[in-house]
């Protein structure tokens, strides 16, 4: 049976007289049995009641005035506790007979901080600084005894590498997964086994020059990036791959982000050698940017077509069967020797049209690529042909995301010309400024009528009304969209959305709250919208023009910095206009690397 304290005699003058009620019998009035109690029923003949009632007795009433511990001398305490207790202890394997008897010792000094927690309920809201000293120092000595159960380890090994993939992968950054890596591995002998073990936690590695200590990890990378500080050059490149080269035909990603040519070019001369020597390759996704200034060449004393810098052709020109995604940026290859085949992903960025592939060999790249899901096209594309020497588009019918960025008008209706993609669902439009891109509306026109993700990001408008009638038709084409992302957008990208897309006319003042029909309006199923340096009357007017007549958005995102740059007033109407206002840290982002390339 469990222990019952006998009564024992009350002190006055001290506490009232309720406060003197043994501990045991203060839990029993509880409607529901606390875990405190739960916890006293494991120690039977044990006088560990009677001993903290014995104490509670006996605090002295000047205790409520007495001064409290500095956050200084809390940490003194800590590092005596620490040194008292932590570094006498020597990590071993336990027994079980030590393993039953640390447990016990545990559910007591918890069972401790249970009773003393209740007793400071009782006071309130009287404070005792004794007591609250005694918890304190109760949970600090039990938290530096706990780790010598770890419990964790007790748990599958299954769901041990299920728990570190939420630790590794939840990462906001390459280098914090590095991090959690190499912490995770340090911990304990059993950890650092099964995360050696676990092949899915090494498929991606981030190296950056200026940590020399990841260079003992080097063997594992797949994922290379420098900084501007401190660009890899050719000799780190070289040093990189040397590791990866016995490993050449196990990647199944390989993910590049460097500034100088000579380090991208080295990766390139490295791929050579799947076609050279007809070595396996089992990579599926292949990702080489050069982040320096866009569209510069390597110089006089770097001519582009002498060797070794002339363009290479990507795995010397050999058919590589499982690459599924491929993504170039700012590095030239020899697109005409280069075969590339049932691609899902095809990404091309910052390649000047000279070192494009031309139109035949690009549109033949889309045709051997009937299951391309998304294709990315960020001020790079295929050689300018003319009208009368186009062929008929190529009809891409699993394509699902298209992204245009950085393009001057009549290159963006070429483009435009050359493909079909009748169920395309995300549509990207990045960077359209310089012009007056009304004929580009009027042409996207009715192209995509299932896109339900759409992205503006720096698109300039004609502030004339036939520019917001175009883009009404636009928007009107498009009845699916049911997420919107604007990024630095000005007042005339929402001015369109006060015509009537039946009539093209503007609503007049509605005075009453009927709902409008479908018809009657652009995006009638949007619920969602991600905003980044807009107008911010422009944006309040929008949303409560929504309210008004029926549509009220579900969720608007907002980009943090431009966040920050609102007053008060200013974000309480937003807060009054939408059900669900969420702040994010990451301003709209349409590519995937877009912020590494920053």
């Amino acid at each position: 049976m469990p222990h019952k304290p006998q009564p024992a005699s009350t002190m006055p003058g001290v506490f009232p007289s309720s406060l003197n009620a043994p501990v045991d019998h203060l839990v029993q009035r509880f409607n529901e049995p606390s875990a405190m109690r739960s916890y006293l029923y494991t120690f039977p003949g044990s006088r560990l009641v009677d001993e903290l009632e014995e104490l509670f007795r006996r605090l002295p009433a000047r205790q409520f005035n007495s001064k409290m511990r500095t956050a200084e001398e809390w940490l003194n305490v800590s590092k005596r506790i620490y040194a008292e207790i932590v570094l006498p202890w020597t990590p071993r394997l336990l027994s079980l007979h030590e393993l039953h008897r640390y447990r016990w010792d545990a559910k007591r000094r918890l069972a401790v901080i249970y009773l003393l927690e209740e007793a400071m309920k009782r006071l309130q809201p009287l404070l005792n600084v004794h007591l609250t000293d005694m918890i304190m120092i109760a949970r600090l000595d039990y938290s530096a005894r706990f780790g010598r159960l770890f419990r964790i380890n007790e748990l599958p090994a299954e769901i041990m590498s299920t728990i570190f993939h939420y630790v590794v992968w939840s990462a906001d950054d390459p280098q914090e997964c590095n991090r959690n890596r190499l912490a995770l591995g340090a911990t304990c002998r059993l950890w650092r086994r099964l995360v050696v073990g676990d092949p899915t936690l090494w498929n991606t590695f981030c190296y950056r020059a200026d940590s020399p200590g990841q260079l003992a990890l080097s063997k594992l990378i797949v994922e290379s990036r420098d900084t501007p500080e401190r660009p890899l050059n050719q000799e780190d490149m070289e040093d990189i791959l040397s590791h990866l080269s016995s490993r050449r035909g196990q990647l199944r990603t390989l993910s590049v982000a460097v500034q100088e040519w000579e380090a991208g070019l080295t990766l390139l001369h490295w791929l050579q050698y799947f076609g050279r020597q007809n070595l396996p390759c089992s990579l599926k996704r292949l990702e080489v940017h050069r982040l320096g200034p866009p569209y510069v060449q390597l110089g006089p004393e770097h001519s582009p077509s002498s060797s070794p810098f002339a363009p290479l052709p990507l795995f010397g020109g050999a058919y590589v069967s499982s690459l599924r995604h491929f993504a170039i940026s700012g590095l030239h290859i020899d697109w005409t020797r280069t075969t590339l085949k049932h691609l899902t992903t095809l990404d091309i960025r910052r390649v000047p049209l000279d070192s494009a592939p031309d139109f035949d060999h690009f549109r033949e790249i889309l045709l051997d690529c009937p299951e391309l899901d998304r294709l990315v096209l960020h001020g790079a594309g295929p050689k300018w042909r003319p009208p009368a020497e186009r062929h008929s588009p190529v009809l891409l019918y699993n394509l699902r995301s298209l992204i245009l960025a950085d393009f001057a008008l009549s290159y963006a209706q070429f483009v435009l010309s050359i493909l079909l993609a009748p169920d395309l669902k995300e549509l990207a439009l990045y960077g359209f400024t310089g012009e007056d891109y009304t004929t580009l509306f009027e042409q996207l026109t009715g192209l995509f009528p299932k896109v339900r993700l759409l992205t503006m990001i720096s698109i300039e408008l004609a502030s004339e009304e036939h520019g917001a009638q175009a883009l009404v038709r636009l928007f009107a084409s498009m009845p699916d969209v049911r997420f919107l992302q604007v990024s630095k957008i000005s007042e005339s990208f929402w001015d369109a959305f006060s015509f009537d897309p039946k009539t093209l006319i503007e609503y007049p003042d509605l005075t009453d709250n009927n709902t409008l029909d479908p018809t009657h309006i652009l995006f009638p199923r949007l619920n969602c919208l991600d905003i980044n340096y807009t107008p911010w009357d422009s944006l309040c007017k929008f949303l409560a023009f929504r309210r008004h007549v029926g549509y009220e958005l579900d969720k608007v995102y907002i980009a943090r910095m431009y966040w920050l740059e609102l007053d008060a007033e200013e974000r309480e109407s937003l807060r009054q206009l939408t059900p669900t206002l969420l702040p994010h840290s990451h301003p709209s982002k349409i590519l995937d690397e877009e912020q590494s390339m920053e």
